[in-house]
């Protein structure tokens, strides 16, 4: 029981570091965007975008559970046609 309760406060305690990290990433954005640094709306890279949502699926269970789902999603046509609209998309 004691070990089911340490993992789950682990768990918690990452899901959080990564929320912290995930929200100081977007205030950096969101600076450089007030500065003039970079033009809004702000696309993500793929590359940054893949590896967060990699993170997610490795330290939140919920999403790890959903996962699954996602890929049989994007499997079908329809899910392989929102991917590649993901990838071309040029604004929001």
């Amino acid at each position: 029981m004691i070990e089911k309760l340490l993992s789950f406060f682990i768990a918690i305690l990452r899901r959080k570091a990564f929320e912290e990290t995930l929200i100081s990433r977007f205030l950096s954005i969101n600076e450089a965007i007030e500065k003039g640094l970079i033009e809004a709306p702000y696309k993500i890279p793929v590359t940054t975008w893949a590896k967060l949502l990699v993170r997610k699926i490795i330290n939140d269970p919920l999403t790890r559970s959903t996962s699954k789902n996602l890929v049989s999603s994007i499997g079908s046509k329809r899910g392989l046609k929102l991917l590649k609209s993901k990838f071309i998309r040029e604004t929001y």
